[in-house]
């Protein structure tokens, strides 16, 4: 079997990526199952940001590089919402309508499913979001220049010590709490079958109404009752 672990939301830095397949409760469930990070291709660009990704065994989120882990791996994990949840991540700072966005203009993740049959998990992480924020915030020039650039700017990531240091969980706070949902089986498209658009189309919109639910669910478990979840597709 094949799994594509998508990871909800991205936040400022998703560590959560690559490090909840480690944690024993998920060995409890799925063994030895370990699977390949995907990132932004950016990351590899970046100096010493390249060797910690590449010490963590990740990869680039490209289509060719996405196909090759599945085909090599069977299991891959990644962002569906990518970096353009950057430039949204500050509304769950709000002090008045605090609220969790996740973008679902991507697609590609699904189409993939689709061809090779991979099964779909939904992973939702409650708390990354908040230990850290952008320092500068300004959410049309960010958006701006993620269209322009592929690449928020400007991007300041503070947390402890008015560093990009997560901050520390304290007295009552919840933490950061994973929830794995249930695996969705989309099936294989035959070989030489062509997968139309509206067959993508609905996957993925039974897709997000899994993570809806999941998030309903668990949201009052992470402290998060009074932050909606937000379903976004903008180009």
């Amino acid at each position: 079997e094949k799994f594509i672990f998508a990871y909800h939301p991205h936040a400022l830095y998703p560590l959560g990526l690559v490090t909840f397949h480690l944690l024993p409760q998920f060995r409890a469930h799925f063994g030895d199952l370990r699977p390949i990070t995907l990132i932004a291709s950016v990351i590899f660009k970046v100096p010493l940001m390249r060797e910690l990704a590449c010490l963590a065994g990740c990869r680039e989120v490209s289509a060719l590089s996405f196909r090759k882990a599945l085909a090599e791996h069977s299991t891959v994990a990644l962002v569906p919402g990518g970096q353009a949840e950057l430039c949204v991540a500050p509304r769950a700072h709000s002090e008045t309508n605090p609220e969790i966005v996740l973008s679902t203009r991507h697609k590609g993740f699904i189409k993939i499913a689709l061809e090779t049959g991979a099964n779909l998990v939904p992973v939702i992480c409650f708390g990354e979001i908040y230990q850290l924020k952008n320092a500068i915030c300004l959410p049309r020039l960010q958006a701006w220049t993620y269209k322009q650039f592929g690449f928020p700017i400007p991007f300041l990531p503070v947390g402890r010590y008015g560093m990009p240091i997560p901050l520390r969980t304290e007295g009552d706070e919840p933490g950061i709490t994973f929830v794995v949902g249930k695996a969705m089986k989309v099936g294989k498209v035959p070989a030489g079958e062509r997968i139309s658009r509206d067959m993508v189309e609905e996957t993925h919109r039974i897709y997000y109404e899994r993570v809806q639910q999941l998030y309903e669910k668990y949201k009052g478990v992470a402290g998060y009752q009074d932050k909606p979840l937000v379903l976004e597709h903008k180009p």
